[in-house]
């Protein structure tokens, strides 16, 4: 459900809620005039918004009014500077919520002092300048446009992707020297609060004179001796948006064209841009390919090593003597032979990125052919070997972050040495180091492992499968329907302690029967520890509630919109009649319910369909409907207070009623966070209405008695 809310007539008020939705975000920008007697505020994203045509467009003209001192003599103030201010595209609007929308477009709204509506003039930077193809991230399929060296268009280039108030941009100043401009971007409603607190952590602790790019970011941010990233880096904002809505963080530094992505896992490496953007199954076959690749890269050299050295029992006898025959006048054991050709291949890889891209080529055929070629017939290395490390060295290059190349690299060279040792077993060996050394890994505080270690099938599935929409859905349904059976079994074990703690007799007999791990304690001691225990499991529960009912809201909403989409189809009174009909069977309905759980989702039912439009109205707001409306809530507030679904606040019915009617209008998603708390002022009493520990409104009550002294949760 989507609450319209009115802007205020006080511009300071409209001024300070703004900043707040927007979290201060510091593209946000305020410019204040004062024209005669009014007072103006010009508000836009300047990520979004062209100073250009707000000087041109706005300012200009605000400006020149001003230098005229003409009085402003209209009644209709904003149709005066509507017909002033010049512009193709100029609205009038009065809600936040067409506030919001309009300036995450690019459009300037202008408020004023004492008037409920204000006016947006477009004003869109074009964002859709040269802004060249991805070079480092090349896909087939997908968008084309890549990060540039300009800060204001990076982020402008995600809020043209993400249009909502809870994208949320937050800048530091870094180097003493360069003052570099370092944004951090995350989605307000999704981040984790401990990931977001340590980046803002590490940021700040930065002392360095200067940051150039980037990459610097990501250098200091990891962890020290480490070869394997865990930090990546991007030149996409369509990755990059996708990261965020999975609850990462990005980091944008001015004049690089690339963001730091936190945190980053191991099987996000094995992933692609263009996997979002083809069919599953394809993406399937490929992401096998790419991890086979990585397997091949970093242990095909040195199982070929252990073979041919140590472990000839392992191959055919013909294919020993084929290896033998070729290796035949070659001056090098296996490991100088492959550390040989690894530092050729590596020379040209260098003096391919080096070149200009006419040359690359050039160098390529050098190389691949003529030096390849040459190798082999001067005796200098056996054609085996330039396949095994050619093959090697083509797996590598199948990853676009340089950090992996990097760490394919060095590994190679790790497990390369322990072949060259002990042979297979050294191969083994070294293998079980890695899988440790990677376990051991974290990125901000994450398993780097995750989903393999910890373990997590659904996890597994999802990165070596790329699932479709239809098995997303059905998996957030189990999703739901396994946080209640988990709910359940909590409770369960709860009624089963508190059995056993309000019966001496079977406390008793419970002792006598506890675990090995409680043998050392007395009766007095088991007890606290299942006191402990229960404590524990209510908290679990807690926490799966508020898994459970943002999802649950949503899925209520959707089935109740569906319900009733046919209503704008309809025309005229017809309309009307259908929903005073409706409600009346909604009362019938209210009589009948004995169950809590029924009305509860008859409240968030009730709560949305008030909120439906009918022409240029809710539902609600219609006179026709508000008596039936009025029927209805009180019978379901009478029902709801008498199963003990929500407390009972005065003792005075019509109080009450105006009271826990507040329900339906706010726009709390979880109705079972509100909670409510009476606080007399000037011998007058208010009641203050929070959604967990945030006030959320205030409104004076008549009632004379209130039973709750103190702040009370309204559903029980």
């Amino acid at each position: 459900m989507i609450i319209i809310k009115n802007i205020y007539k006080s511009l300071e008020e409209n001024i300070n809620k703004i900043k707040f939705e927007y979290k201060y975000s510091k593209d946000l920008t305020f410019k204040y005039l004062k024209i005669n007697a009014l007072n103006i505020s010009l508000v836009y994203l300047n990520t979004l918004a062209s100073d250009d045509a707000i000087n041109n467009y706005i300012l200009k003209s605000l400006n020149d009014l001003i230098k005229t001192k003409k009085k402003l003599k209209y009644k209709n103030i904003l149709t005066y500077f509507k017909s002033f201010i010049p512009g193709s595209n100029i609205k009038e609007e009065n809600t936040f919520n067409k506030l919001y929308d309009l300036i995450e477009n690019g459009f300037t709204c202008i408020l004023f002092n004492n008037e409920d509506n204000f006016i947006a003039v477009e004003t869109k930077k074009d964002l859709s300048r040269a802004i060249d193809t991805p070079k480092t991230e090349q896909t087939i399929s997908g968008p084309k446009d890549s990060f540039t060296e300009n800060y204001n268009v990076n982020i402008g280039l995600i809020r043209k992707r993400i249009k909502s108030k809870d994208l949320i941009l937050e800048e530091f100043t870094i180097g003493n020297l360069t003052n570099t401009k370092v944004g951090i971007l995350y989605m307000d409603n999704i981040i984790e609060d401990e990931l977001l607190n340590e980046v803002r952590k590490k940021l700040s602790e930065i002392e360095i004179d200067g940051i150039i790019d980037a990459s610097y970011i990501t250098e200091i941010l990891s962890s020290k001796n480490i070869v394997l990233p865990l930090i990546t880096e991007t030149e996409r904002p369509d990755l990059a948006t996708m990261s965020l809505l999975e609850g990462k963080v990005l980091i944008a530094v001015d004049n690089s064209p690339y963001m730091v992505i936190i945190p980053t896992f191991f099987s996000d490496l094995f992933s692609a841009p263009e996997d979002y953007y083809q069919r599953s199954k394809n993406v399937t076959f490929t992401r096998i390919i790419r991890i086979t690749a990585f397997l091949l890269a970093i242990l095909l050299p040195a199982f070929f090593i252990a073979i041919t050295t140590y472990n000839h029992e392992t191959i055919p006898l013909t294919l020993i003597i084929n290896f033998a025959a070729q290796r035949q006048g070659v001056p090098f054991p296996s490991i100088i032979e492959a550390l040989l050709m690894i530092l050729i291949f590596e020379i040209l890889r260098e003096s391919d990125i080096r070149m200009p891209s006419l040359g690359g080529s050039a160098i390529s055929i050098l190389g691949a052919i003529v030096l390849g070629d040459a190798a082999v017939s001067a005796g200098i290395v056996s054609p085996i070997m330039v396949i095994v490390v050619a093959t090697s060295a083509m797996c590598s290059l199948m990853f676009s972050h340089i950090s992996m190349v990097n760490a394919i690299r060095f590994w190679r060279i790790i497990f390369m040495l322990f072949s060259t040792i002990l042979g297979l077993p050294g191969l083994y060996f070294c293998m079980f180091l890695f899988v440790i050394y990677l376990s051991s890994l974290k990125s901000f505080g994450k398993p780097y492992l995750y989903p393999f270690a910890p373990f997590n099938f659904e996890g597994i599935k999802d990165t070596l499968l790329k699932q479709n929409i239809k098995e997303i859905m059905q998996n957030k349904e189990r999703f739901l329907e396994e946080l209640t059976n988990e709910k359940k079994r909590f409770n369960r074990k709860i009624n089963a302690i508190d059995k056993i703690q309000n019966d001496k007799n079977l406390l008793k007999k419970q002792y006598e029967k506890r675990s090995k791990k409680y043998e050392n304690l007395t009766i007095k001691e088991w007890n606290d520890e299942l006191k402990k225990e229960r404590t524990a499991l209510l908290k679990r529960i807690t926490e799966c509630n508020e898994l459970i009912q943002p999802k649950e809201y949503i899925k209520r909403m959707e089935n109740t919109k569906n319900k009733y989409d046919f209503l704008e189809s309809i025309q005229g009174d017809q309309t009307l009649e259908l929903c005073r009909m409706f409600l009346l069977g909604l009362r019938e309905k209210i009589k009948n319910i004995e169950n809590k759980k029924e009305i509860i989702e008859l409240i968030y039912e009730l709560r949305y369909y008030r909120f439906i439009m009918y022409g240029n109205e809710f539902l609600k707001d219609i006179k026709e409907l508000k008596i039936s409306f009025a029927k209805t809530i009180k019978s379901l507030i009478d029902k709801a207070t008498k199963l003990k679904v929500i407390e009972n606040v005065s003792e005075d019915s019509k109080e009450n009623f105006a009271i826990l009617k507040m329900i339906f209008d706010t726009p709390i998603i979880d109705l079972q966070s509100i909670s409510i708390e009476p606080k007399e002022e000037n011998n007058i009493i208010y009641l203050q209405y929070y959604d967990g520990k945030v006030l959320e409104s205030k409104k004076i009550t008549q009632a004379k008695k209130i039973k709750i002294k103190k702040k009370t949760k309204i559903f029980i």
